[in-house]
């Protein structure tokens, strides 16, 4: 499923994360599977792709350059960055709206800082020298919402899709949370949301009000004045419009529930500052939610913890200290409940 075959009009990118990428090539790291013609051979044959890919809506699609090394790797995000500038140039010299989003390849894993930001961190590390790479080529696609005059016209949202990938630290970010990517504790799931729009979100506003990603959608149909009325009719729409959180000085949310799954397992809800689990991850080495990690039942009563006291899950205040239990654990039955008039669809993953 390309971006390109589900609504965008174009891609440039590349499919599969960096690591599945650099490990055809970073014989360091991984020299039983580069090292080992045969093995790179079968790695080969069902691996993703390590191209460069140009996409357009229609279905054509260009492969331009592929990885061959981690020098190449190592510069793929700039190639990115410097392809949204271009694009911002020339969408912004047109008279039609648009819409960008720009994924970053690095902060995830393996990172291999461009060579012009090599032990540019204090601590010196890939993963940190990655930072200061990232930070500079989201200055330059804000500078190029700038010089074309399109910034003060401009909804720009910084985010990500999860905690960070603790099963490859050091090359890896750091969380203050339980758990971490692949776990549904706070420490997988809560991440950094930023909203800028010059002269309409004012600056140095914060919130701990509820935001999901999925009410971007609701926010994206809002600011282009199109009626929800307009969505295909039989399926399940769980985005939230959040435009008067974002832009409303003061601005308070409007979802008052989080649902977080593991697969096709419902694992937790928030609500408010309340967090139940009926199902958890526990990694059972430091470190490693993903590959030395199982998911529990939690036994015979659900894991109930208030956030505002205990934003680490650490004891739970249960049903003896907090009659909001029943509650939350009501939101979250009910969620599940919708997937018997909407279940899921095979979408082949």
């Amino acid at each position: 499923m390309r971006p390109h075959d589900v609504g965008f009009d174009e891609f440039y990118g590349y499919y599969p994360a960096q690591k599945e990428i650099s490990q055809r090539v970073d014989a360091r790291r991984f020299p039983g599977l580069v090292l080992n013609p045969d093995r790179l051979a079968a790695f080969e044959a069902v691996g993703p792709s390590d191209y460069l890919t140009h996409g357009f809506k229609g279905g054509r699609t260009e492969e331009l350059q592929q990885i061959m090394s981690t020098e190449d790797m190592s510069k793929a995000d700039q190639v990115l960055a410097d392809f949204t500038v271009k694009r911002i140039e020339e969408l912004a010299a047109g008279e039609k709206p648009f819409f960008i989003e720009h994924c970053i390849m690095k902060v995830h894993c393996d990172n291999f800082p461009h060579p012009d930001y090599v032990g540019k961190s204090e601590a010196m590390y890939p993963y940190k020298d990655s930072i200061h790479e990232v930070d500079a080529q989201v200055g330059e696609i804000m500078k190029a919402l700038d010089d074309t005059g399109v910034l003060e016209n401009t909804l720009v949202f910084f985010t990500s899709d999860n905690g960070p990938q603790m099963d490859g630290w050091p090359d890896a970010g750091y969380t203050p949370f339980r758990g971490a990517k692949g776990t549904t504790w706070e420490g997988g799931v809560r991440v950094p949301g930023i909203a800028y729009w010059k002269g309409m979100i004012a600056p140095g506003r914060t919130s701990d009000g509820l935001f999901d990603l999925m009410d971007l959608f609701g926010v994206s149909l809002k600011l282009a004045g199109i009626s929800t009325d307009a969505l295909p009719d039989g399926r399940y729409y769980d985005f939230i419009d959040q435009t008067s959180f974002l832009l409303t000085d003061g601005g308070r949310s409007s979802r008052e529930a989080v649902y977080f799954w593991w697969g096709k397992e419902l694992m937790a809800c928030r609500m408010k500052e309340y967090k139940v689990h009926v199902k958890v991850v526990m990694a059972q080495a430091p470190h490693m939610h993903i590959d030395l990690a199982t998911v529990h039942d939690v036994g015979l009563a659900p894991w109930f913890f208030n956030l505002y006291l205990d934003p680490k899950e650490e004891m739970t205040v249960g049903h003896r200290l907090d009659p909001w239990m029943a509650t939350v654990l009501g939101k979250l039955k009910a969620h599940g409940a919708t997937f018997k008039k909407y279940p899921a669809k095979d979408i082949g993953l």
